[in-house]
């Protein structure tokens, strides 16, 4: 992603856009506008955005449902948030398929939605079609709808990751997760 020079001022070098938080100053609007622009201008992209792409956008609004966005500890108000928002199935999914009608998946090439199976989450109604093992795909009806999607995604993400993380450097931990499974 390209970034622009935000401080108007000629000669200098380009500003991070994603620096703003780090400054100590809270967030606002131009941070929130950011956050849109850049999952916007991702998501017209003609191939798969990675949700990583979006967490710098994502840290950067300091949401006051994702708190401890930038820690390195799990949020687990804001993974639990996320998650009531999602459907289960969740877990197992490596790519979240995004559409407005049946004929944009089937012009990539997903043409039996309906043979999948449907998921919903406890907290939206949303409808979800879940291939049974790692795609789900989702009707998107509005800009309003990615403005919920994308920041609970995100925000899920960020915290699965932590709560890996500290697994993976826990080896004590680790060991009883596996003795439990």
């Amino acid at each position: 992603m390209q970034t622009t020079d935000a401080s108007g001022s000629l000669g200098t070098a380009p500003v991070d856009p994603f620096t703003y938080a780090n400054a100590g100053q809270p967030a606002g609007k131009r941070e929130v506008d950011l956050y849109v622009r850049t999952y916007s201008t991702l998501l017209r992209s003609s191939g798969p955005v990675d949700v990583d792409a979006l967490i710098p956008a994502h840290l950067n609004i300091q949401s006051s449902l994702h708190a401890q966005a930038a820690s390195d500890r799990p949020d687990m108000g804001a993974f639990m948030y996320s998650t009531l928002r999602l459907p289960p199935e969740i877990v197992t999914v490596r790519n979240i398929l995004l559409g407005q009608a049946h004929t944009v998946f089937a012009v990539h090439g997903y043409t039996d939605l309906d043979d999948w199976t449907s998921v919903s989450a406890p907290g939206r109604r949303r409808k979800w079609q879940w291939d049974g093992r790692s795609t789900m795909a989702v009707m998107v009806g509005s800009a309003s709808d990615l403005d919920d999607l994308i920041p609970t995604i995100v925000g899920w993400q960020i915290e699965w990751n932590k709560m890996h993380q500290r697994i993976s450097d826990t080896p004590e931990l680790a060991a009883l997760i596996e003795a439990g499974s």
